[in-house]
């Protein structure tokens, strides 16, 4: 059902194009970006260039997949309006972050009073003093606490959570402090830090919940008075948890200027459970999001599959209603393997396309050079990356 059909002599005429994108990961985690390890999202450079090349100030840009707010946090760098849509809460919670100014000052005296607190509740802690308020996930709800953390390490992100979660300034500084708070999670677990999918590591260490939560928070600061600097006051971003195959309650008639579009690529990973721990620890509904999420993974299964582009076709038909006349919709997708067969994914999303009207331009290609650190990737194993560009019939 989902064989690419589109014939080669279409596809060979069809304009391609190569960006050699050759950054590091420290070099691409500039500004805001790296507030959070969010693992499959595309790199900062895919969305400047596009934005550049197909917007002007103040249009709208949609990412219909927003992550964690990659292509966001361009927009708003260079003065456009965007709409986010994620269904992971994650992924909105650090979107909403990484795009909210907010007054650096604010945060060091927030700061201060977090860290006070939650270090003399430590100290008690280990004088057991039973005057001491934690707040851990329950193991209804995350049965294999023990499995990945020590119990002091437990003790000490409950003190933290209690406090961080009992701020009462208002929304957007409270969420700065959560997203910190998620951001150390794994730091403190016996998971290995940089892996996609978390295993324990037997020889780890885990850090110490406030050293490791001071160090982020101060670098968060930092980044923040810069991206407070360079950043676009004159333009909006609007953040919504919501469902990208349906999006008539946020998304009027044509009415964006560019959709750059980052789906689940198939078969790369399951998403969701490499979240797990730290959306427990957020208070995040990991099972919902479970349920609710556009499966990739495995796609050895044939009814995901089908589910998987059925789902993407209604993404499509969704893009094609809110896009203005002669504006772009860009599709960011890779191939993949099912049991060692090749299956095109950019071209099966080709005809997806083309049969809700869309007019394929353009293809850009890319091969992920990330080569730095113990979990690069080696290029020499990597599919080609597609950036789809689409116009209207």
């Amino acid at each position: 059902m989902w064989n690419a059909h589109i014939t080669e002599e279409d596809y060979k005429i069809i304009p391609k194009e190569e960006w050699d994108i050759r950054d590091t990961i420290p070099q691409l985690a500039y500004l805001t970006h790296n507030f959070v390890r969010y693992y499959g999202k595309y790199i900062p450079p895919i969305a400047t260039n596009l934005v550049k090349r197909y917007t002007e100030r103040q249009d709208i840009i949609l990412d219909n997949f927003a992550g964690c707010g990659t292509g966001l946090v361009e927009a708003r760098l260079h003065g456009r309006n965007s709409i986010g849509v994620e269904i992971n809460p994650l992924g909105v919670l650090a979107s909403k972050v990484k795009t909210t100014i907010i007054d650096p000052r604010k945060l060091s005296d927030t700061f201060m009073d977090l860290l006070q607190k939650s270090s003399l509740d430590i100290s008690n802690l280990e004088e057991k003093n039973n005057e001491v308020t934690l707040s851990i996930p329950s193991k209804a709800d995350f049965s294999s606490i023990d499995k990945w953390f020590t119990s002091k390490q437990i003790n000490h992100l409950g003190v933290l959570r209690h406090h961080v979660f009992g701020l009462e300034e208002d929304d957007a500084l409270k969420d700065f402090f959560k997203l910190a708070f998620g951001a150390i999670i794994r730091r403190c677990s016996l998971a290995f830090d940089g892996e996609v999918r978390p295993h324990i590591n037997k020889k780890k260490k885990p850090r110490k919940v406030l050293v490791a939560f001071k160090d982020k928070v101060e670098d968060m600061i930092e980044r923040m008075k810069l991206f407070s600097q360079e950043t676009a006051k004159d333009v909006f971003t609007k953040v919504f948890q919501h469902d990208s195959r349906d999006l008539q309650k946020i998304v009027d008639d044509e009415s964006v200027d560019l959709i750059i579009s980052h789906p689940p690529y198939l078969n790369a990973f399951d998403y969701a459970p490499v979240f797990k721990p730290t959306m427990h620890w957020l208070d995040l509904k990991y099972l919902t999001t479970r349920k609710e999420e556009i499966r990739a993974w495995p796609a050895t299964n044939k009814k995901l599959v089908d589910k998987y582009f059925s789902d993407l076709d209604k993404c499509l038909t969704e893009m094609y209603r809110v896009i203005k006349p002669n504006r772009k919709c860009c599709v960011v997708i890779g191939d993949c393997t099912i049991r060692k067969k090749p299956l095109a994914t950019h071209k099966v999303i080709i005809n997806l396309a083309t049969d809700k009207g869309f007019k394929i331009e353009r293809i850009i290609s890319r091969k992920p050079w990330y080569t730095t650190g113990r979990y690069s990737y080696d290029p020499r194993a990597l599919k080609l990356e597609y950036i789809l560009v689409f116009g209207l019939n």
